[in-house]
């Protein structure tokens, strides 16, 4: 298969549930255009009907539309519900010979704004005030109400990224261990990923989350060039690689230096504070692929024996 540029965007402006994939350039064939969705786990790496498990599923697109040069397809609650926000995936079209990677941001899942259906009024009463959390600053008041998808990193931090496009100030960023909005830390952990609703007032609640929340275990390994390859063990779609961390830096609350003197291993995360403790490595095959490597020296010396061969062989003829 050969590569080719993909554009992914939200089919329901902001409905949730659907997604819209455009590849370029792409010939005009009178070809189905199934599709298969490859994740990051090595154990379950397909996306099915019902999850991502070990053999390959094609699925069928909702549309397909063709103008001459992009090929764009239409996909269901299916797939946009089963790929996290921010996971990247590789979508293949095997009857058109392309694949593509595709960082799935800004589609809202079916599960997201189903919270937002309007209810019927209640007869205002009376409240007090919230009281202002000192150690988070005051939030502005809204003209509207905001949605944001949210993600937890390994460095338990809240991640929002504004799905609406003309939002132009930037979100809130709260600390490691912070929560954001009126929504405690715990309550964004057990949740992982989804959506969050700010309010007018400038408080928050989660009207959408992941399903599979937070992974119970991970595997992990510290690469030859220092980062740190985190992947969910148990059937679990989430992996990430945090690129070249400090030492003192803190993954799932473990400073790098102990997960670099283990070199690899096994994590058990607690979901609701997102803090991980060094499992017993267990023996059997590690999910994580191993990287070659590098032979830096090799290359050159050889280059450097077949010059003095050839000027040798020069002299001596001459």
């Amino acid at each position: 298969m050969h590569e080719v540029q993909a554009r992914l965007e939200d089919a329901d402006a902001g409905g949730g549930g659907r997604a819209r994939l455009s590849f370029a350039p792409v010939a005009a064939m009178d070809r189905p255009a199934w599709f298969t969705v490859r994740g990051s786990d090595p154990a379950t790496p397909w996306l099915g009907p019902a999850g991502w498990q070990v053999a390959e599923h094609r699925f069928h697109p909702l549309d397909v539309e063709h103008d001459g040069q992009t090929l764009t397809i239409l996909v269901g609650h299916e797939v946009v519900d089963a790929i996290p926000e921010f996971a990247v995936v590789e979508i293949q079209l095997p009857d058109y010979d392309i694949a593509c990677k595709v960082s799935w941001e800004g589609v809202v899942p079916s599960y997201g704004p189903a919270a937002l259906a309007p209810v019927a009024p209640r007869p205002p009463r009376p409240q007090p005030p919230p009281v202002p959390d000192p150690d988070l600053p005051p939030l502005p008041v809204r003209a509207a109400p905001v949605l944001f998808a949210f993600v937890v990193t390994p460095e338990r931090r809240v991640v929002l990224r504004a799905l609406d496009p003309s939002l132009t100030e930037p979100p809130p960023r709260p600390e490691p261990g912070e929560g954001v909005a009126g929504v405690a830390f715990e309550t964004f952990a057990r949740a992982f990923r989804g959506t969050l609703l700010l309010g007018q007032d400038g408080q928050g609640r989660i009207v959408g989350r992941d399903p599979d929340g937070p992974p119970a275990r991970l595997r992990f390994r510290v690469t030859p060039g220092g980062d740190t390859v985190v992947q969910a063990l148990d059937g679990h779609a989430y992996g990430e690689q945090i690129a070249d961390p400090r030492p003192d830096s803190l993954i799932f609350g473990l400073p790098h230096a102990v997960l670099a003197e283990a070199g690899q291993g096994e994590l058990m995360l607690d979901p609701d504070r997102l803090l991980a403790r060094l499992a017993p490595d267990q023996a059997g095959m590690d999910p994580l692929p191993e990287r070659p490597h590098r032979r830096r020296l090799l290359v050159p010396l050889l280059g450097v024996a077949v010059v003095l061969c050839v000027g040798g062989a020069t002299i001596l003829l001459w």
